[in-house]
């Protein structure tokens, strides 16, 4: 049957289907929600050299193990997508604290590494606040805390610039060239700007610098004294021509009228130009003199008064104080950078950076974005409304980035209602140690960084890969994959340790060509080819408690001779009894990394089979089909987790909640369509496209029925079984509460239909199935994964801090944490786990207004998890959201002259 055929069939089937409807007032049946199709055997998708063809299947009823043809393997096209733009987002470094991790920055660079060779660009590197710690300048209780919470050998900011430099300069270099850095200020920068500034003030008001701006105003004084006795004296000879010209017209002369309006026009400007600049120099010398009177009473009362506090300045010094302050705060951060990047800094609120067409908005914490400027509506947003709400207020933007949170969270927030395209909020948790900071708090050391321990805290980054289809892809690198990725560098670092230790004796020699004194003049030598830095020799004395932390900061490839030396003395000196043979093991410890197993999970939910569609938006049913195509293309994945409201259940009294807004009647539909100025065969195709609209629009009541609509889910289902995966099934309320009059739930039933599709037997361990109440919901080890569904858990306004709330109170001891219900996509990730709010497939409808949930995005996630060797999850998660905008492309597409007409617009 050609194509045209195949067209015109379609409309006479559905005529013939809807006719036949009204004479029996049923509901036209047919298969995977497409009623004017005959029932036809599943189609799936072989990926062959990048194009898909299509293939009949075997059939429908087949158990697990079978090899029946049709279902081909597929080639996954996840990692083969087009990217527009890749950030590696790090929060809170840590740096020159005792809860920086090294190894965050050494499995950063591997895994960066790693990329390059992939062929992989980070376009950004942003470093989200941190870098350098809060070093306070006094002593007091409030500041006792934040020293002890200072890395050992750390007095000043330049300090902490030795130890942080050298992680800051092997991570732009892995990062490699071309990439752009940026950093943001942090809370620490905030406090060490107030501390300089406090510090510039002190030294402006001592009595020499006082005394320093006395002389100078006396130097103002008599320049401007100077310059208003000559400006008199000219405006005293301008007089005087005044007179002579005077005398000149009294004598009557003809000839010289001409010659005197000139000179006296001349004369009078001249004379008001000195008037007025003599006014504007005897205002400059009163305020002179006044400032100097100022400057004198501060000489006089410095034994009494203290000036300390920025309102004892004129507005004017303030200005040139925050100026002087910040040029030389933003050269302690750009000597952390060095030479090796030219580094772009973020200050004040939020700014916005163009990369690739993407509009990104870097800012540090959400919470007190608008601190500089309280009195404004962004202020008003974030003490009265969620968290992400502020989106809307800030610059318009893609993807807006925050830190300063504990854990990692994602949220994916619509611009308007209905919205295919949303906008993305991320807060990243912190790159410091976990594991120190618990140590830290047992310390009793009480700073806001262990305060975040009272909430579930994440360590780690977050690479957001922006691919060209709209989609986007976030890997979750939590602190125990950075170990595992560090490892493959320190193995390395282990084995040229070694060579260098066995070729020179560096814990006896004192000097390549034996110098004596560890500072002797090839102390600059190295065999690893480096240079000692001029900061380094001149801010430490050799054996200080700085040096050799500085020493310790970096690895053993990046020490010259004398800096090795140091350390391999100190180790057999902090570690007794130390075998001389063992002093590479004791600085660079291997560890064995073993091969990690990718599992793929694939999370649907909410796809309402049953419900009233919307006449303007494409149906669940379409979606359905959409997504299982899609699914297929980019390749069946190992774990399919049903989030709930699969169906609808018995909708009884709730069927006004599903009236389309926008319902129209046929005849009324006709007569609009009629009254358009297009050909017979627009107006045809237009009448076609609101009947399907119209029949989707209808709700189902039958529960059978919505399960045969199921139909496409179902056997997805039965593929990932049958290749071997697992089916993870929730109970939603729609069914349950819609159904108590039976014995099955949601899950139960969807377990059945499953296994009557596939010929499963009853106990497969491979179906799992978490049922009960109105929301289903329980524990599970899937693949390996210790997991938590449920349809609805704790609720919290970024979705993410209410599972992990629930996890935490219920005290249970699983990985990976989804629910479903909301409608909303949201994700996060924190030290012992991942944490998922799931898409919907189903349109929005009027019910998502009444119940109050989120309004927008649709769709369905993609997550990678990792096995290590054991089979136990590595601390690593990649999610891909696929929305709407995606699915699209399996869809026949909603001419938009139809949508116009439901909406009355035409």
């Amino acid at each position: 049957m050609s194509s045209s055929t195949y067209e015109d069939w379609k409309v006479e089937e559905f005529w013939r289907i809807c006719k036949q409807h009204r004479r029996k007032g049923g509901e036209p049946r047919g298969f995977g929600g497409n009623p004017w199709l005959p029932p036809r055997r599943l189609e799936v998708v072989e990926v062959n050299g990048g194009k898909t063809v299509e293939k009949k299947s075997g059939g429908e009823g087949f158990g697990r193990g079978s090899n029946r043809a049709g279902f081909a393997k597929l080639s996954p096209l996840a990692d083969r997508l087009e990217e527009k733009a890749r950030l590696l987002v790090i929060g809170e470094f840590g740096g020159g604290t005792k809860a920086f991790s090294k190894d965050n920055v050494v499995g950063a660079c591997a895994l960066l590494r790693e990329m390059r060779k992939r062929g992989e660009k980070v376009d950004v590197l942003v470093i989200n606040g941190g870098l350098v710690p809060e070093v306070p300048t006094r002593i007091s209780r409030r500041n006792q805390d934040k020293m002890k919470f200072l890395a050992d050998g750390i007095n000043a900011l330049e300090d902490a610039v030795c130890l942080v430099k050298p992680h800051v300069k092997r991570l732009v270099k892995a990062a490699g060239e071309g990439v752009r850095v940026v950093y943001v200020l942090g809370d620490e920068d905030g406090e060490n700007l107030k501390i300089l500034k406090d510090t510039k003030i002190a030294q402006l008001k001592t009595a020499a610098n006082i005394q320093k701006k006395v002389e100078e105003c006396d130097a103002k004084v008599a320049s401007i004294s100077a310059r208003v006795d000559a400006v008199n004296e000219s405006l005293e000879g301008v007089r005087v021509q005044f007179k002579e010209l005077g005398k000149g017209r009294k004598k009557g002369v003809e000839a010289g009228r001409k010659s005197f309006s000139e000179r006296h026009e001349r004369l009078s400007k001249q004379a008001k130009e000195l008037g007025k600049m003599s006014e504007k120099l005897q205002r400059a010398l009163k305020k002179a003199n006044e400032e100097k009177a100022r400057l004198e009473g501060e000489l006089g009362d410095l034994r009494v008064r203290r000036f300390t506090n920025q309102e004892e300045f004129l507005p004017n010094e303030n200005k040139e104080i925050d100026a002087m302050v910040w040029e030389e705060y933003k050269g302690v951060l750009e000597k952390v950078f060095g030479s090796a990047c030219d580094v772009e800094i973020v200050e004040g609120n939020v700014r916005v950076l163009e990369v690739n067409g993407l509009r990104v908005a870097l800012g540090h914490n959400i919470t007190n974005t608008s601190k500089v400027a309280k009195k404004t509506a962004l202020h008003e947003m974030t003490a009265t409304m969620a968290k992400d709400e502020l989106s809307g207020l800030v610059e318009p933007s893609d993807v807006l980035v925050f830190s300063h949170s504990p854990g990692t969270k994602c949220r994916f927030v619509a611009q308007t209602f209905g919205d295919a395209e949303p906008k993305v909020l991320l807060q990243q948790g912190g790159f410091m140690d976990a594991g120190a900071l618990h140590a830290c708090w047992n310390a009793k050391i009480k700073v806001p960084q262990t305060e975040a321990l009272k909430h579930t805290v994440d360590s780690g980054a977050t690479l957001v890969t922006v691919n060209e289809d709209g989609s986007y892809t976030f890997e979750l690198v939590g602190a125990g994959q950075l170990f595992r990725e560090a490892q493959a560098i320190m193995n390395e670092e282990r084995g040229k340790l070694e060579a260098r230790l066995k070729k020179t004796d560096l814990r006896t020699q004192k000097g390549a060509a034996g110098e004596t004194s560890a500072r002797g003049k090839d102390s600059g030598k190295s065999t690893a080819g480096g240079k000692p830095d001029a900061s380094f020799e001149k801010l430490m004395e050799e054996g200080s408690e700085l040096e050799l932390a500085a020493i310790r900061s970096k690895l053993p490839s990046e020490l010259n001779d004398d800096e090795l030396r140091t350390l391999v003395e100190a180790t057999m000196k902090d570690v007794r009894k130390i075998n001389a043979g063992k002093v590479a093991e004791e600085l660079v410890r291997v560890a064995p990394v073993g091969e990690e197993k990718k599992l793929l999970f694939e999370f649907v939910g909410d796809t309402q089979v049953g419900v009233g569609n919307p006449l303007d938006q494409s149906s669940n049913y379409e979606r359905i089909d959409a997504y299982v195509k899609d699914s297929q293309e980019k390749g069946i994945p190992d774990v399919l987790v049903f989030m709930g409201d699969m169906a609808e259940g018995s909708l009884g009294g709730k069927l006004n909640e599903y009236i389309p807004k926008a319902f129209k009647s046929i005849d009324e539909m006709r007569r609009k369509i009629d009254g358009l100025d297009v050909s017979a065969g627009e107006k045809a195709e237009l009448m076609n496209e609101f009947l399907l609209r119209l029949n989707y629009a209808n709700s189902i009541h039958n529960v059978d029925e919505q399960f045969e609509k199921m139909r496409p889910l179902i056997m997805h289902a039965v593929r990932v079984l049958q290749k071997g995966g697992d089916v993870v099934l929730i109970s939603g309320n729609h069914y349950n509460q819609t159904q108590r009059q039976e014995n099955f739930d949601e899950a139960t039933r969807m377990a059945y239909e499953i296994r009557l599709a596939s010929g499963i037997e009853q106990n497969d361990p491979h179906i799992h199935v978490l049922s009960g109440g109105w929301y289903g919901g329980g524990d599970a080890v899937v693949q390996g994964v210790p997991m938590f569904g449920v349809h609805k858990g704790r609720f919290s306004p970024d979705k993410v801090t209410g599972l992990m709330e629930h996890k935490i109170g219920q005290m249970k001891d699983v990985f990976l944490v989804a629910q479903g219900h909301h409608h909303d996509l949201a994700f996060g990730k924190d030290v012992t786990g991942v944490y998922l709010t799931t898409l919907s497939i189903a349109p929005m409808i009027g019910f998502v207004d009444q119940v109050g949930l989120r309004a927008g995005v649709q769709g369905y996630t993609r997550m990678e998890l990792k096995l290590d060797e054991n089979g136990k999850p590595c601390d690593w998660a990649k999610i891909t959201n696929v929305t709407i905008k995606q699915l699209e492309k399996h869809m026949k597409p909603i001419p938009e002259l139809y949508r116009e007409l439901v909406k009355g617009d035409t």
